[in-house]
């Protein structure tokens, strides 16, 4: 289906391929065989145009939604909920916690260049981590280290099963 835009569009990409108002040569069958190679072109320009149009349409970011919280908000319940288990656990003594500017194989790299930190849980199930930025760093009210402990490679997969094992031992075994 044509709009008007696509008309429009249309004209004007016919006067880039001939200037001033001169009109695309009609009649023979050569001058036919150009015209319906020059539509094709246009086409598959406009078909370009119309994926590019579409691609900028389905772009994620931090306004995302699914119809209740934007992918900001969910980053923000999460670091806030990962700050009060973290600082309970340093206050209890529960677990070894801490927080650094450094990972541990780049002691004098800033993670990313700077501005993010890390911070880490040594927990009977095994090593979670989280990087943030440093806006919120005041949140973790946990010890500072040097450098972040040695990352033993954990996955965020591996990650969420080591708390969720915390949460019900019974099905990893007594911890």
């Amino acid at each position: 289906m044509t709009t008007p835009e696509d008309t429009e569009l249309r004209e004007k990409l016919i006067l880039i391929r001939y200037p001033d108002g001169i009109e695309p040569p009609n009649g023979s069958a050569i001058n036919e065989m150009v015209r319906h190679a020059q539509e094709k072109q246009i086409d598959r320009l406009m078909n370009l145009i119309t994926l590019h149009t579409q691609k900028a349409e389905l772009e994620v970011n931090g306004n995302t939604s699914d119809g209740y919280h934007t992918l900001n908000e969910l980053y923000e319940y999460r670091m806030q909920y990962n700050a009060a288990l973290f600082n309970e656990w340093a206050l209890q003594k529960k677990y070894k916690v801490h927080k650094s500017w450094y990972h541990a194989d780049e002691p004098n790299k800033p993670i990313f260049g700077g501005g993010w930190f890390i911070v880490m849980a040594e927990l009977p199930t095994g090593q979670i981590s989280n990087l943030y930025e440093s806006h919120d760093w005041e949140e973790f009210q946990i010890p500072e280290t040097p450098t972040a402990h040695a990352f033993d490679g954990h996955t965020p997969q591996e990650a969420l099963d080591r708390i969720a094992q915390l949460t019900n031992p019974t099905e990893a075994g007594e911890l």
